[in-house]
C-alpha cells in the first residue's frame, strides 16, 4: 500500500511517497475468529488496515491544508474517517458486492467458497455504507454506476472510464500467427484462474477439432497452481510466468482471448489487445463495461462452442481480425486513451474541489 502526497494539478510543487506492507494476518482464537467471521469487515478489507498508514494519514492531514483526497481501491477506503472535514471522492474499480457473487460461481473448495460467501454477504452491506462517506465516487463504467444508484440512493456519481497507453500500446505489423492465441493478467486470482481452466478443459478441445496446431499462451505473474498445471492437461498450452513484455506475445496473438465468467468493473486487458490492433473473442462479463460492440471491434460468446467457433473464424479469416482490430484500436483512441481519461478524471476531482 503506498500513501501519495501531492498537489493534483502540478505534480512539479510536491510529491512524497510513503509505502506500507499490509500487516500479514494474526492467529486469532476460536472465539475471535468466529466473532470476525460473523461481524467484522470483509476479509479482503481487513487485509488493508495498517495502523501505520491510519497515523500517517492523520499526520499529512493536521500539517497541511488538502484542497481534496482522492481514494483508490476498496481496500483503503475504510481510511476515510482518517482526514476529517477535506472533500473526499473515491473511485470504485470494481463492485465487490458483485465481483463476490460471481465468484461464488467459480469452482473452489468449499472451505474457500464459504468465505466468499460470507464476504458476498459483507459487501452487500459494507460497500453502500463505506460509500456514503465520500462526497463522490467515481466508476468505470455505465453499467456500475446504474448498480450503485439502485444501491445507494442520492449517492453522487460520475463516470471515468479505464484508460490504455496508446503510444505503448500499438500494433505491432507482420508478428501475427494465425494458429497463437494468448491471454495475459496476474494469473494468481480466482477470475483469471477460472478463465483459464475453463477454456482449456471446456472450449480448447473443440478449437483442436478445426486447428489442431493451435498454441495457447497465458501470460502473467504468480500463476497459481491450477494454471501451472495447464501444460500437464494439453500439451498446446504454455504458461510463461512473469514477463518483462507482455507485447511481444500479444503481437503474436492471431486471436486475443477473454474467457472470463467474474469479475466486475472493466477489463485493461481489453483495451490493450485492442490498441494492439488484437481480434478479439470475450464473453460478456470479460468485456462488461466497454463501449465495444459485437461484430465491430470484438466478437461476444457465451458458451465453450460459440466461444469456440468464434475463435476458429478468426483464426482463418484474416480479413475479418485486420477489421476488428482496426476498429478497436479506433475505439481507443477516442474514448480510452490514459489523456483523454486523465482529464475527464481531473475535471472531476476540481468540481469536488471548488464546492467545498
Amino acid at each position: 500500500m503506498r500513501l501519495e502526497i501531492c498537489s493534483i494539478w502540478d505534480f512539479t510543487v510536491r510529491k512524497e511517497i510513503r509505502c506500507f506492507h499490509r500487516p500479514p494476518r494474526r492467529h486469532k482464537a476460536a472465539i475471535t475468529r468466529a466473532l470476525d467471521f460473523l461481524f467484522g469487515p470483509p476479509y479482503y478489507v481487513q487485509d488493508f488496515w495498517s495502523e501505520d498508514m491510519a497515523s500517517a494519514i492523520k499526520e499529512a492531514i493536521s500539517k497541511e491544508k488538502f484542497d481534496l483526497v482522492h481514494f483508490d481501491l476498496i481496500g483503503v477506503a475504510q481510511y476515510v474517517d482518517c482526514v476529517g472535514s477535506v472533500p473526499k471522492v473515491f473511485t470504485a474499480h470494481d463492485i465487490f458486492f458483485i465481483k463476490t457473487k460471481r465468484y461464488l460461481k467459480a469452482e473452489q473448495p468449499l472451505i474457500d467458497k464459504l468465505g466468499t460467501f460470507r464476504d458476498c454477504l459483507k459487501f452487500h452491506l459494507y460497500e453502500p455504507r463505506i460509500y456514503k462517506k465520500f462526497d463522490h465516487v467515481i466508476v468505470t463504467s455505465e453499467e456500475d454506476a446504474l448498480h450503485l444508484r439502485r444501491r445507494c440512493p442520492g449517492l453522487e456519481l460520475s463516470v471515468v472510464p479505464n484508460g490504455v497507453d496508446t503510444e505503448f500500446y500499438r500494433p505491432w505489423p507482420d508478428q501475427e500467427e494465425d494458429h497463437i492465441l494468448v491471454y495475459t493478467g496476474t494469473m494468481n486470482n480466482l477470475a483469471n484462474t477460472d478463465a483459464m481452466v475453463h477454456f482449456v478443459r471446456d472450449v480448447l478441445p473443440y478449437i483442436k477439432e478445426r486447428v489442431p496446431n493451435v498454441k495457447l499462451y497465458v501470460v502473467g505473474r504468480d500463476p497459481s497452481e491450477p494454471v501451472k498445471r495447464l501444460p500437464e492437461e494439453d500439451s498446446s498450452v504454455a504458461v510463461t510466468g512473469e514477463v518483462e513484455d507482455v507485447r511481444p506475445y500479444m503481437a503474436r496473438a492471431g486471436v486475443y482471448v477473454v474467457p472470463l465468467r467474474i469479475g466486475s468493473g472493466t477489463r485493461l486487458k481489453i483495451l490493450e489487445a485492442l490498441a494492439m490492433e488484437k481480434a478479439v473473442v470475450s464473453t460478456p462479463v470479460g468485456c462488461e463495461g466497454l463501449r465495444v460492440r459485437h461484430g465491430r471491434e470484438v466478437l461476444v460468446a457465451e458458451g465453450p462452442r460459440k466461444f469456440a467457433s468464434y475463435v476458429v473464424r478468426l483464426m482463418k479469416d484474416k480479413d475479418l481480425r485486420r477489421r476488428l482490430g482496426r476498429n478497436g484500436r479506433r475505439l481507443v483512441e477516442r474514448e480510452y486513451d490514459w489523456r483523454i481519461c486523465a482529464r475527464r478524471l481531473e475535471r472531476t476531482l476540481k468540481e469536488v474541489s471548488n464546492r467545498s
